[in-house]
């Protein structure tokens, strides 16, 4: 409802997902309009002052992108599984501080969100695996990106006994 309202009032200009809206009083206006239209009632109908920023607002998918793949271990459990399927063992081994339910739950999100797949093998005992779709692998260069800009960007503590304090 605000974001009509606001395209409604000219005032603003939507660019992709986001909504950029260069009058502060009308964002305030709208807002208060719905969510308190007592106090909306009292309000200036001019800015006390010349306020030029851009109001953003966040493009949903995005927001939930990063809300799903923001999430703590996420990252290194995707990292791991582009070099091919793991078995749960196989994860948190690599993952080190990973607990069984915390990956458990972070492979459940991602089950769910169709970012990777469990598959189960017919033997005995039965073998499971995790691997991603073509949605996960979709994902490849977003990881690689994130390395290179932590390669160029991310000091690691220095761990030489030389630099310690005596």
């Amino acid at each position: 409802m605000i974001h009509l309202l606001l395209i409604s009032s000219m005032t603003c200009v939507r660019r992709g997902c986001v909504l950029y809206c260069n009058h502060m009083l009308i964002v305030e206006r709208v807002i208060l309009v719905i969510l308190e239209p007592k106090r909306a009632k009292n309000m200036v109908t001019k800015p006390s002052e010349t306020n030029t920023s851009l109001v953003h607002y966040m493009c949903p998918r995005f927001e939930q992108a990063v809300q799903l793949l923001g999430k703590r271990w996420t990252g290194l459990i995707l990292d791991t599984l582009m070099s091919g399927p793991r078995r749960f063992c196989e994860l948190t081994s690599t993952v080190e501080g990973l607990s069984d339910r915390v990956l458990s739950d972070r492979l459940r999100e991602m089950e769910s969100a169709g970012i990777i797949e469990r598959v189960v093998y017919p033997q005995i005992p039965v073998r499971v695996e995790y691997r991603l779709t073509e949605k996960g692998l979709d994902l490849k260069p977003v990881v690689d990106s994130i390395h290179t800009w932590a390669e160029r960007w991310i000091e690691l503590p220095h761990t030489s006994t030389m630099d310690s304090p005596r």
